[in-house]
């Protein structure tokens, strides 16, 4: 699941999870890895720009990394017959809309990923949630996620953003508000 901030993933993601395991599937919930980070005291807009990149640079290595440990328990449940699947809250591209590109290209190169496979062959499809600023503002806030600090006219600009760089992937989907 991905959108720009107040998009409705956290609350996608549990209606859904809850839904697929009522008809039996073993759901893992992949929780967000910048909400992890930023919770522990990190203030994005306190951080000099060689600490936003090095930020972001650890988010995907971080986002890659639990990702992976829920898609190895998901392989094991599988082979044990059970249907089985991985709910993301947010994508391995979703970084790169809080990015200049030519950052964006640097980090992958100095994680030794590729954009194609990154966007493409991880996931098996994405759901892009239109964010709250964008037509239903009146819900855009930070209620349910302290850590939001996106003003309505920058939460815009990171949706469109992160809509753009999962534009290629096969199974996108976009839901609006």
């Amino acid at each position: 699941l991905g959108s720009g901030p107040c998009g409705g993933k956290t609350s996608s993601l549990s209606i859904l999870a809850e839904y697929f395991e009522t008809l039996g599937w073993k759901v893992y919930r992949v929780p967000e890895t910048s909400s992890l980070l930023k919770g522990g005291g990190v203030v994005f807009e306190e951080l000099t720009p060689e600490m936003s990149y090095s930020f972001q640079k650890s988010l995907l290595k971080t986002m890659l990394t639990i990702e992976d440990t829920y898609r190895q328990l998901g392989k094991l449940s599988a082979q044990a017959g059970r249907p089985t699947m991985l709910i993301c809250d947010r994508g391995a591209m979703d970084p790169s809309a809080y990015m200049d590109r030519e950052g964006w290209l640097r980090m992958l190169r100095e994680l030794g990923q590729d954009e194609a496979q990154l966007r493409d062959q991880r996931y098996d499809c994405v759901v892009h949630l239109v964010t709250a600023a964008k037509g239903a503002e009146r819900f855009y806030g930070n209620a349910n996620n302290m850590t939001r600090t996106e003003d309505v006219d920058t939460a815009r600009n990171i949706d469109n953003a992160t809509m753009k760089a999962w534009m290629g992937h096969a199974g996108l989907q976009v839901v609006d508000n």
